[in-house]
């Protein structure tokens, strides 16, 4: 049975698992309009996955599972919140709020987005918390936060695409690069944060030097991110502003 699931894992299945587990989940929380039941979800998918990856010492299999079932999401999202942006809205956490804080920075410059010191406090704050949700819940929790964040910035991408006169351009600009290396880093992190609890759990070897250097490598990713979007960002905003109508 382990080596199946080990084999299982491996192969192409698991990432048909992941897409078609990630599109279900997408449409019964469309159906269902609930903000708690989308990321809870959402976890359900992706967590066994992860689990099994880390408890194999399969870490770079579970960094490409996440990104995976990451980059799904986002396509879902994007695709459903230009169907039927209102029903998407009613079941993604801070969805609205975030989408018109974007829209107001691209329109007028003004927000937490250009500003270092108005948006590295929330970066810290996100981070930290992701961090401790990883470690003290074997990962289940710092998945599910993962979750809220990605979701309410795929929402804002959706809704930007919908004020564009190149949609597939404005959905792909829409996750500046900056964002990209920031889901990376928390991955990253996340993987390294997760084992230490979970290799309890499962009974496995912990191999804590790659802990580390998953972790400081993630880390990285988050810094770079910073440093990226506190010089890039009024570059971006002005590339937004020519795609799109708001």
């Amino acid at each position: 049975m382990k080596r199946q699931l080990e084999k299982w894992v491996r192969s192409r299945k698991c990432y048909l698992y992941l897409l078609l587990g990630t599109a279900i989940t997408f449409f019964m929380a469309r159906a269902s309009g609930s903000k708690a039941f989308f990321p809870a979800l959402m976890t359900l998918v992706i967590y066994p996955v992860y689990a099994l990856d880390l408890s194999q010492g399969r870490r770079d299999l579970a960094l490409f599972h996440t990104l995976f079932w990451a980059f799904a999401s986002s396509v879902c999202m994007i695709l459903l919140v230009r169907y039927d942006d209102v029903r998407m809205a009613q079941a993604v956490f801070k969805g609205i709020e975030y989408r018109d804080e974007m829209f107001q920075w691209i329109l007028t410059g003004e927000g937490r987005e250009g500003s270092l010191k108005l948006f590295l406090p929330e970066h810290l704050k996100h981070f930290l918390l992701f961090c401790a949700s990883s470690f003290f819940t074997a990962g289940v929790w710092g998945l599910a936060f993962g979750s809220l964040l990605l979701n309410y910035m795929n929402f804002y991408v959706g809704s930007l695409s919908l004020h564009s006169h190149h949609p597939l351009l404005s959905s792909l600009v829409g996750w500046p690069p900056w964002s990209v290396l920031r889901a990376i880093g928390f991955v990253l992190c996340g993987i390294a944060l997760s084992e230490p609890l979970l290799s309890q759990l499962l009974r496995f070897r912990m191999d804590r030097h790659k802990c580390y250097q998953y972790f400081f490598v993630g880390l990285g990713f988050v810094l770079v991110d910073i440093l990226i979007k506190a010089n890039l960002a009024s570059f971006w905003r002005d590339l937004l502003r020519r795609l799109v109508t708001l």
